[in-house]
């Protein structure tokens, strides 16, 4: 196969594509966008409410958005027999929206962490959370959050859903490694070598990442995340009453 005609085959994959996405269906994704109350005066706790809010919710969305496209993807992959054209087009359109999809749930969880904190705070008169250079997020968290019933629930969910979880743990791992060390992809494994006792070492070989299986993960995540949005929701609107009903 020619130059062009090799990029005529992978023109006609990509074009597949969004026929595919746009009929794909996930279960449980159908999530409301939680409205905030405006304020006209400048309420800052409304503000940070709102921002938080909307930052949470594109990341729900974009997690819904990222596992369509991979299923769609999965399927025009699986019809494609040329190694060459099959790795072009994971490599070029198929690994670039995974590695989005993996960075997600370390993304929504950092964003629920400090939007809580920051929630929690200002409902009770502290501004400084408001400034960049916090450390330590989540310990805070459990500081300013595990006094009201929803904020402990959230507590809850981060550390376990969100961090510990079996999920969790491996999209972490995967952000670590895929930007401080050796990392597989969806094409090629990963090799190292490995030091054993009287200095024999060994080579070890690490698969391609199984798109299916990693979607699997992935959709076990978004429902998490989508649930730890929604309790966010009902935790800023009790804040505010509580902050208000005084």
């Amino acid at each position: 196969m020619n130059d062009d005609g090799f990029a005529e085959a992978i023109a006609r994959l990509v074009d597949r594509h969004p026929a595919l996405y746009y009929r794909v269906e996930l279960e449980d994704s159908h999530i409301p966008f939680h409205v905030v109350e405006r304020d006209f005066f400048g309420d800052t706790f409304l503000e940070v409410f709102r921002q938080y809010n909307n930052a949470l919710f594109d990341s729900v969305r974009l997690m819904i958005r990222y596992e369509k496209s991979l299923k769609a993807w999965r399927q025009i992959v699986a019809g494609v027999d040329d190694k060459v054209l099959r790795d072009t087009l994971v490599v070029d359109y198929v690994h670039p929206v995974f590695m989005a999809a993996c960075d997600l749930p370390n993304v929504f969880k950092d964003q629920l962490v400090r939007g809580c904190v920051k929630l929690a705070t200002v409902a009770k008169g502290d501004y400084s959370y408001l400034r960049d250079g916090r450390p330590r997020w989540f310990d805070v968290m459990k500081d300013v959050c595990a006094d009201t019933p929803l904020g402990a629930q959230l507590c809850d969910i981060v550390a376990g859903d969100l961090f510990e979880g079996a999920d969790a743990a491996h999209f972490r791992e995967l952000h670590g490694s895929g930007m401080h060390d050796l990392s597989q992809s969806l094409v090629n494994g990963l090799e190292q070598t490995v030091s054993a006792v009287n200095y024999i070492t060994m080579q070890t070989y690490i698969k391609p990442f199984d798109l299916g299986k990693e979607l699997e993960a992935l959709d076990r995540q978004r429902r998490r995340i989508q649930k730890a949005y929604l309790l966010f929701g009902d935790y800023g609107d009790a804040l505010h009453e509580g902050r208000f009903g005084n």
